[in-house]
């Protein structure tokens, strides 16, 4: 990270993203020279489907939304080729992509797939 500016900004995406083309445009939206950090979670390691029945509510530009919280998490997720083209595609575009995982395993896969850090 001796090649980043300090103080950093980073944009804070997590697990807010809605998919490839979603976690695209936020890196298009963030400056050079910057940092973008998203969490990489599969619903299946953080619960069991159907023992959590629990609903998040939350706002996006076509309103207020309530869903079950694994089915949110679901709709996160994204497979490894497309988590590659994210941090792909931030690289090319100046900008420092990193993520924090939900296990051991998906860090270890994020350090083989252009991850450049890793938040624990």
């Amino acid at each position: 990270m001796n090649t980043l500016p300090k103080p950093i900004v980073v944009l804070e995406v997590g697990a807010t993203h809605t998919g490839l083309e979603s976690c695209l445009r936020l890196i298009d939206a963030t400056p050079p020279a910057s940092a973008i950090k998203f969490q990489t979670v599969w619903a299946r390691t953080l619960m069991a489907r159907g023992t959590r029945p629990e609903t998040i509510r939350y706002q996006d530009a076509y309103g207020w939304h309530e869903e079950i919280t694994y089915t949110l998490l679901e709709k996160r997720q994204l497979l490894w080729g497309k988590w590659q083209r994210v941090f792909l595609y931030a690289k090319q575009k100046g900008v420092y992509a990193f993520s924090t995982p939900d296990s051991g395993a998906t860090t270890q896969t994020l350090a083989g797939i252009g991850c450049r850090a890793i938040k624990i």
